[in-house]
């Protein structure tokens, strides 16, 4: 896998960052970056801004669009299909590092890592006693919707093919007689997710189903004749840990010597729950 920046670059970024991924819960400040080229970034004036987030969502003529392909299935058969129009020029690549377990189905050419930033191998990850982050080249598909109706059919759409197994309309696992999570038959062939990450700008007064307002930190270097510092934005969702994160930014301003920005978010309430509080 080749990296979106240098790897001198990530390395910096590694550094830094991956030791606030802590050993444990209790120093655990956030749980993954993302890094991106703002270059690449699009806007959007539609009244409902949705990013989903996933590692498969290569562009045409990949050899792995088996994901996109049902994507854009699934969005003509909720006529949804005036979204399709505009997906590959608002589809960016983004360098995900976030915390793994070695049991997970991680996408394909991901290196792993300790939280002090040394590179271990896929095969000794099932004997290291400590943190495991994972990082590779996934993707981020910005959906402009502009109407809540649309929304609505776009987020059933999501939960009713998207995720691996049964969730609600409140964003909860559906769960059998004894407690156990139900799958989900009417799951997408191509690399559903357990939970996937969806988010959606945050306006004010505007709620939605499922979702929780949290924070997202986005961060760019300053000072910098370094076209690579320039360009490179790193980002990170936390919500309770969001007092503790600034607080570490800012007390070790020179170490960081980065702008701080804080981007209310409204992101599905499972993903938060099972993983960025965790």
């Amino acid at each position: 896998m080749k990296p979106n920046f240098p790897e001198k670059k990530v390395q910096e970024i590694r550094e830094l960052f991956f030791p606030l991924v802590g050993e444990t819960p209790d120093q655990r400040i956030v749980t993954g970056i993302n890094i991106y080229d703002i270059r690449k970034i699009k806007k959007s004036n539609a009244t409902f801004q949705v990013n989903y987030l996933h590692s498969n969502l290569g562009r045409k003529k990949s050899k792995k669009e088996g994901h996109k392909k049902e994507f854009e299935k699934f969005l003509s058969e909720y006529s949804l299909v005036h979204l399709i129009e505009k997906i590959d020029e608002n589809l960016v690549a983004r360098h995900a590092d976030y915390l793994t377990q070695p049991y997970w189905d991680d996408p394909e050419n991901v290196r792993y890592f300790t939280t002090n930033a040394k590179e271990i191998s896929r095969s000794d990850i099932f004997d290291y006693d400590g943190t495991i982050i994972a990082e590779s080249k996934q993707y981020d598909l910005l959906i402009s919707i502009e109407n809540r109706k649309d929304l609505r059919k776009f987020l059933r759409m999501l939960r009713t093919h998207f995720y691996l197994n049964e969730i609600d309309s409140y964003g909860k696992y559906i769960l059998d007689k004894i407690g156990e999570k139900i799958p989900n038959k009417r799951a997408i062939e191509h690399d559903p997710w357990d939970i996937p990450l969806i988010t959606i700008d945050h306006q004010k007064g505007r709620l939605v189903r499922g979702f929780k307002k949290i924070k997202k930190i986005e961060l760019r270097k300053t000072q910098t004749k370094d076209l690579w510092d320039k360009v490179m934005l790193i980002s990170s969702l936390v919500d309770k840990k969001y007092r503790k994160f600034i607080t570490e930014l800012r007390q070790n301003k020179q170490k960081y010597s980065m702008n701080i920005s804080t981007v209310p978010k409204l992101v599905n309430k499972l993903f938060i729950e099972e993983y960025i509080n965790k």
